[in-house]
């Protein structure tokens, strides 16, 4: 395992809601129930991001499908 660090890219995991059911996605986690789905609170994510600041590689947003989290703007 490597460390942090040497990583080329840091994935923030917004959500785990998914409006897919993909064969080849290991993120998606048909086991989970309804009440186990969540999404990041923004606060979390803005502290996140702010805990990023001097990365200086990738930073990529991720999830079940990111796109439905309730706070990303359409």
């Amino acid at each position: 395992m490597q460390h942090i660090f040497e990583s080329w890219c840091v994935q923030i995991d917004v959500t785990n809601y998914c409006n897919q059911s993909c064969l080849y996605c290991s993120r998606y986690n048909r086991h989970l129930k309804k009440e186990q789905r969540a999404h990041m609170p923004l606060e979390q994510f803005v502290a996140a991001l702010d805990s990023l600041r001097h990365w200086p590689k990738k930073i990529g947003i991720i999830g079940g499908e990111p796109l439905l989290h309730p706070e990303f703007r359409h």
